[in-house]
């Protein structure tokens, strides 16, 4: 049977409760902020999901305003809707190649 003086003594210091890792990891209080970038970003999603499903009701005003083809005007909503979803793809490539950059040049 083992002593209580024969123990190690790194088991000894990981329950010493001045110790770095023996204290829980707290988070810091909301202090509001949070909720602030909830609001923007519904709202940031909201006007653009807004512009984004709304080509169709465009699309009959264009049609009664500018001379044009059915399959031209609705190109304009169709490239609206593309550039907001590849804009994201876009985003996505260019953190992956700037990580990916930022590897290559470690030594």
């Amino acid at each position: 049977m083992m002593q209580p003086s024969e123990t190690n003594k790194s088991n000894l210091t990981s329950c010493n409760p001045e110790s770095p890792q023996s204290r829980p990891l707290i988070a810091k209080k909301d202090e509001g902020i949070a909720w602030l970038v909830l609001l923007a970003s519904f709202v940031s999603h909201f006007i653009q999901y807004g512009i984004v499903w709304t080509g169709g009701v465009f699309h009959v005003i264009f049609l009664e305003n500018v001379d044009g083809t059915t399959g031209s005007i609705a190109l304009i909503s169709s490239i609206c809707t593309a550039s907001f979803y590849m804009a994201g793809h876009y985003i996505i490539l260019s953190i992956f190649l700037e990580t990916k950059m930022i590897h290559s040049l470690q030594f």
